[in-house]
């Protein structure tokens, strides 16, 4: 019986840690799961460098002059000056993210976001 319950324990204890970890692995929306494929492209899986380039190249659509896409409100809204390449606004957004580590846990594309507002105000 002690064996039994102990068994039950350790098991318990296991998938706590285990769901634990999975929970961290599987947010792949998080900055800190994001950020190493802005920032450090040749060290991390390409697929990290795409998830990274293809946030910030939705988000520059969002904010250039004439694009398509929209951000929700007018609040939300930035605008690229002409001439800002990927290469610049993938810098915007890890600068401002790499400031507030506190915050590396939500998601990049809000955190994104708030860095293009801030860098790009519509005027």
């Amino acid at each position: 019986m002690k064996l039994a319950t102990a068994t039950v324990i350790a098991v318990l204890a296991t998938s706590n840690a285990t769901f634990a970890q999975q929970r961290e692995i599987l947010d792949v929306r998080a900055a800190n799961y994001i950020m190493p494929g802005c920032k450090q492209p040749s060290t991390v899986p390409e697929f990290i460098q795409g998830y990274c380039l293809g946030m910030v190249s939705i988000l520059a659509a969002a904010g250039h002059p004439g694009g398509t896409l929209q951000v929700a409100s007018a609040a939300e809204r930035f605008c690229l000056p002409k001439g800002v390449n990927l290469t610049q606004v993938a810098q915007v957004a890890v600068s401002y993210i790499e400031a507030r580590p506190a915050r590396w846990h939500e998601e990049f594309f809000h955190l994104a976001l708030e860095a293009f507002r801030a860098a790009w105000p519509c005027r």
